[in-house]
């Protein structure tokens, strides 16, 4: 009988999401802060301060991924990045963005949107061709073309491909219908 027992060698936190990453909007919820040493805008790296070998932004609890958000929220180099490449897991990374040359900051670290990591099936829609189901989200709510802009309106469609914003009335029978008296609601029937 062979061992095949998994160690913590075996597991990488980048191959798994977590409830936490999962559960992130990209802004809310910050899961880790830093002091910076250095932004250089040459090459677009940033430096951490890594005052002992469990802040590294390879930590076993919380390590930077590509893709992950940097809000650099003191110091010259304030503003929001994203992660494009880790060039020494200890304390340096890579962003997209242009960053202006700096010296010190803080910096906290946000996972990018959950349902940026959750793939989408979309053989079957007509309104998007995300690989994702947050850009499947954002392909929708460009579909509609209209937002609703006061308490109680709905969005309606007659043929399900294109919407509109209605507020919605109650028939004589009770039913939700626009104002033209069209059905918004239809019931289902028991069978």
């Amino acid at each position: 009988m062979s061992d095949n027992r998994i160690s913590k060698e075996d597991v990488r936190d980048q191959d798994f999401v977590d409830a936490e990453e999962l559960a992130s909007d990209g802004y809310s919820t910050s899961y880790r802060t830093v002091n910076l040493i250095s932004t250089t805008a040459a090459n677009g790296n940033v430096v951490i301060d890594v005052p002992n070998s469990y802040d590294g932004l390879d930590n076993v609890d919380a390590s930077l991924q590509i893709g992950d958000i940097v809000q650099i929220i003191s110091g010259a180099a304030e503003g929001r990045y994203l992660v494009e490449d880790i060039i020494d897991p200890v304390n340096t990374f890579k962003v997209v963005e242009p960053i202006p040359d700096s010296i010190g900051g803080t910096a906290s670290f946000y996972h990018p949107a959950g349902a940026t990591k959750i793939g989408v099936d979309t053989s079957n829609l007509s309104n998007s061709d995300g690989y994702n189901l947050q850009e499947v989200l954002e392909d929708l709510d460009a579909a509609t073309g209209n937002a609703p802009d006061c308490i109680g309106q709905v969005l309606f469609s007659v043929d399900g491909e294109t919407f509109e914003v209605v507020q919605p009335v109650t028939s004589n029978q009770g039913w939700l219908v626009n104002d033209q008296g069209i059905l918004i609601v239809n019931p289902q029937e028991d069978e």
